[in-house]
């Protein structure tokens, strides 16, 4: 398939190892410092501006696949087929995914925050400010949300048919800058990953011939070579060998025909 050509769809898998660990870190970052007057007040202002406005331009712009936040794959580099790649990220599925994940951070970040108190002698911010804590879990926030995109978008090019890709139409560069949000470096090029193909069959005999085949194959020959020399032409020469050689021009007779007189004798 296309789409399993590129190696960056499977790094941006690892999100699902990630992840887990961010939430973790979340919850260490609040746990350095007790709850406000209004505790629910703040988990709603720190999701609204770490998760949904970045959610809501995200929505507009999905973020390119060929980006990992700090590299990025650059433009002049892509093929036709990356280009198509870019294109099928114009999904409905894709921007459900994504308001879907900003509703699953609210629930994780509000229940993190409740227990995180249970691992306040861990936090690298014990003792710390509420303000403080919550400005680094709303970058914590925008991480994951940006991590839950990149992992969605694998997911759904990865599973996309190549008759799917190959009927996309090509987005250009000035659309991909317009369309689609891509941050880093571009100096990532990675080479496209080959695979081998399922339809390449060898026939019946064109396999390589085992050891205990060839053993068989031998013994099965050597006993017809004894079997021809049993039976065959070659087993009477001996015999031959015995008989003594006639002279030339003898004919042997019968002895009755030697004994009686030719008719007329006297």
């Amino acid at each position: 398939m296309i789409t399993r050509r590129e190696p960056l769809l499977w790094l941006q898998l690892m999100a699902l190892a990630v992840i887990p660990l961010e939430l973790e870190l979340l919850r260490l970052i609040l746990s350095g410092s007790t709850f406000g007057p209004s505790p629910a007040l703040e988990r709603l202002l720190v999701w609204s501006l770490s998760v949904v406005a970045p959610g809501y331009w995200l929505v507009q712009r999905p973020v390119d696949w060929g980006s990992l936040l700090l590299v990025r794959q650059p433009l002049s580099t892509r093929q036709v087929d990356q280009r198509r790649l870019s294109a099928l990220q114009d999904s409905i599925a894709l921007r459900s995914a994504t308001v879907f994940g900003m509703v699953l951070l609210l629930m994780a970040f509000w229940w993190i925050d409740r227990s995180a108190l249970l691992v306040i002698e861990l936090s690298p911010l014990k003792d710390g400010s509420r303000l403080t804590g919550l400005l680094l879990s709303g970058l914590v926030l925008s991480l994951l949300l940006w991590q839950w995109q990149q992992l969605c978008s694998a997911v759904w090019l990865l599973t996309r048919p190549d008759e799917s890709v190959l009927a996309t139409t090509p987005l250009s560069d000035d659309q991909m800058r317009s369309h689609r949000t891509s941050f880093g470096f571009g100096v990532l090029i990675l080479p496209t990953l080959t695979w081998p193909s399922p339809n390449a069959s060898s026939g019946l005999g064109s396999g390589p011939i085992e050891p205990e085949q060839a053993s068989e194959q031998n013994d099965g020959s050597d006993l017809d070579q004894q079997v021809a020399g049993d039976d065959g032409v070659a087993g009477t020469e001996p015999e031959r060998h015995h008989e003594e050689p006639e002279p030339a021009g003898t004919e042997q007779s019968d002895p009755e025909e030697t004994s009686e007189p030719p008719p007329g004798s006297s």
